[in-house]
């Protein structure tokens, strides 16, 4: 494990179209890195801690950053 990480936030988008954009985003490293990326959405009353570790824990296995 390299450890190298990238967090994105990406305000007021929701689910399927957040996941569209960083898939899309994944597309343009041309499948040279094998990546996970997992989301949450902040809920009210969430702190930061609290919607980075839902995030980590919705992490799937690492596929080929392709489009």
């Amino acid at each position: 494990m390299s450890g190298r990480r990238l967090g994105l936030v990406i305000p007021q988008e929701h689910g399927d179209h957040a996941a569209a954009l960083i898939r899309s985003e994944l597309g343009d490293l041309g499948g040279r890195l094998r990546v996970r990326f997992g989301q949450a959405m902040w809920e009210p009353g969430d702190t930061g801690d609290e919607v980075i570790r839902r995030a980590r824990g919705s992490l799937g296995p690492a596929v080929p950053a392709q489009a």
